[in-house]
């Protein structure tokens, strides 16, 4: 897969450099200078167009950091997501079970196939 110029930011646990919202089966790592690929058939790695939208996520949390990463595929922009973060309520949400709801997009959310971590 061949990177994109694209640059965007990613919200990340500081110690554990895993993703900061999703759990289970969905939660990834971000290891400078290495792909992290989403994982088949989801809407891709969450990401934000700008680091202001970053921080307004972040919400002032000390436990988050936001990383500046390298896009990899095209961007998908979602109008929903779903309002839970373990694995079993993402797998009833992608399959559209109407068991799990939808939530709000915090603006410039912006989803890729892959990122790599630039720090």
């Amino acid at each position: 897969m061949e990177p994109n110029k694209t640059i965007r930011w990613k919200t990340i646990w500081k110690k554990t450099r895993k993703s900061h919202i999703i759990a289970g089966d969905y939660c990834l790592s971000y290891i400078k200078n290495k792909i992290t690929e989403a994982p088949k058939d989801t809407m891709g790695i969450f990401c934000f167009e700008k680091r202001e939208y970053a921080e307004e996520w972040k919400n002032e949390n000390s436990e988050i950091t936001i990383i500046k990463v390298k896009t990899f595929g095209k961007g998908k922009s979602p109008q929903k997501i779903a309002d839970t973060t373990c694995t079993k309520g993402l797998i009833m949400w992608y399959e559209n079970t109407k068991k799990i709801k939808d939530t709000y997009i915090v603006p410039g959310t912006i989803c890729y196939p892959a990122v790599m971590p630039l720090e």
